[in-house]
């Protein structure tokens, strides 16, 4: 079984809608074709898959020379092939060109657009078993779907077979689009053609065949937006079709980059984190954490008063169920090492975001580890620090790695009494990095010195703080009553 996924390039300004234009200009879009290429290099679709690029612009030279070069590189679980389009029609009209080119070669077929990066892994494979489960599903819409006497995928995104584009094309002599080239200035008369014409007739057509169109049965977002300036209403249709935001590629590699640090609201369910939440405390009560000793599920250790168990914990084969206080600060703070062994964690969804944070900083073997963190009560903790250097140490290959976590907020944290956890953007660079370390040096671990524009994160429950760990962070001291609990993915940079 062969497929493919066909993604449609524009190289020139685009329309401005909601009074912000995401593109103004071929090098906008130039930047978009070369993440869309990462993307797309490491995307497992979960079958063998090539990559079609339709180049709806030719005539723009620099984006030519960037896609030839390209063409013909080997993918995840293909090859990268460029064509060439002109633009009539659009997106739907490079579908169908692509579609007459190679319409013997492939089984299945899955379109998109450019700004709509498919992530999910997987996702080609899911959308065709759902296709072979109902032999009257024309279309597998993979963003979204409207329903009513209009019903169709939106942006013509999702997958389809061989046989049911057979259909189509018997029907209509091509994949339904406007024969004509976009006038991206006159946003109402573009409805008029290249909506109706194009987009919604693009899957329309298969109601009008009376087969059917359904949305993706997959758990989560399938795929990451280019830009959040110009998504306050789509983020709120994906809240209501998926549960959930879609990632934007865009700010979010410029954020991790430039400040050192992400923030993504809703990433586990209010599920998740009752149920993480309970099987901890229910763990907790199994166990006495005064003395170290092994227990047939885990290692308890106790490091208040010294260290018992030398190296590092994590690397232990077994889960260990660590009380810190070594040092004289996070006295009492509990750390679950292991953690996806004895409490039901969503791994899957994780890794995928892992693989996403990959793609933003150009990671390429990591090794992933799950904690929890528990502080309650601890009122004294390590002051701003550092996990790993911004650049090579000599003599220390460890602290040479990258080091990424993913803080997730397993209880609401909206005070400063309940130890928020605080970075210092930017200091994850060398330059920055030199400069506050002089700054940092006479400042008491418990004191917080706003002059050093600190970020402090009060989240609620279920939000994520993605970050790199080479700038200088640290857990607030909390109050005596206060609770905090954290669900930390470690994301360690692998050269071996």
């Amino acid at each position: 079984m062969k497929t493919c996924l066909v993604v449609p390039f524009y190289f020139a300004a685009r329309r401005i809608r909601s009074n912000y234009q995401t593109f103004k200009g071929s090098s906008d879009v130039i930047e978009l074709a070369e993440a869309c290429y990462e993307n797309y290099l490491r995307w497992d679709s979960g079958c063998d898959t090539d990559i079609i690029f339709v180049n709806n612009s030719p005539e723009v030279k620099e984006a030519s020379r960037f896609l030839d070069k390209i063409n013909g590189s080997k993918v995840k679980n293909g090859k990268l092939i460029v064509i060439n389009g002109d633009n009539i029609g659009m997106g739907f009209g490079a579908h169908s060109l692509a579609y007459k080119t190679f319409k013997d070669k492939y089984d299945y077929w899955m379109f998109t657009e450019d700004d709509t990066l498919i992530t999910k892994k997987n996702l080609m494979k899911i959308a065709i078993e759902q296709l072979k489960s109902n032999s009257n599903l024309g279309f597998v819409a993979c963003y979204g779907l409207a329903l009513g006497s209009r019903k169709h995928a939106h942006g013509g995104i999702g997958c389809t077979s061989k046989e049911n584009l057979e259909k189509v094309w018997a029907k209509h002599g091509k994949l339904p689009h406007h024969e004509s080239i976009p006038d991206l200035t006159d946003n109402k008369k573009f409805k008029h053609t290249h909506i109706m014409h194009g987009e919604i007739a693009f899957t329309n057509c298969y109601a009008k065949l009376g087969m059917e169109i359904e949305k993706v049965a997959c758990d989560g977002v399938p795929y990451a937006r280019w830009d959040r300036d110009e998504s306050p209403i789509n983020d709120k249709r994906d809240k209501d079709i998926w549960g959930e935001i879609a990632l934007c590629h865009k700010q979010c590699k410029e954020e991790i980059l430039d400040d050192g640090y992400v923030v993504i609201k809703d990433f586990l369910s209010a599920e998740d984190c009752k149920r993480i939440k309970s099987e901890f405390l229910n763990l907790l009560e199994k166990f006495d954490l005064s003395k170290t000793k092994d227990y047939p599920e885990l290692k308890v250790v106790n490091h208040t008063k010294k260290r018992e168990v030398s190296g590092n914990l994590g690397n232990l084969s077994e889960p260990v169920l660590l009380t810190r206080g070594l040092q004289g600060f996070d006295e009492n703070m509990i750390e679950l090492f292991k953690a996806e062994k004895l409490i039901n964690l969503p791994t899957q969804k994780i890794r995928e975001h892992i693989d996403q944070l990959a793609l933003w900083t150009n990671l390429s073997k990591y090794r992933v580890s799950f904690s929890i963190y528990y502080n309650k009560g601890v009122t004294n903790t390590r002051g701003y620090h550092r996990d790993n250097s911004p650049l090579p140490v000599p003599g220390n290959p460890r602290e040479t790695k990258r080091l990424y976590k993913f803080f997730m907020y397993i209880t609401d944290v909206s005070s400063i009494d309940q130890g928020p956890y605080s970075y210092i953007p930017g200091t994850h660079t060398w330059d920055n990095c030199e400069e506050y370390s002089k700054q940092l040096q006479p400042i008491s671990q418990n004191d917080l010195d706003l002059s050093l524009d600190p970020k402090i994160f009060l989240e609620k429950a279920g939000t994520v703080l993605i970050t790199d760990q080479a700038g200088f962070h640290r857990g607030l001291p909390q109050n005596e009553k206060s609770e905090r609990l954290m669900l930390v993915c470690k994301i360690r940079q692998d050269n071996g």
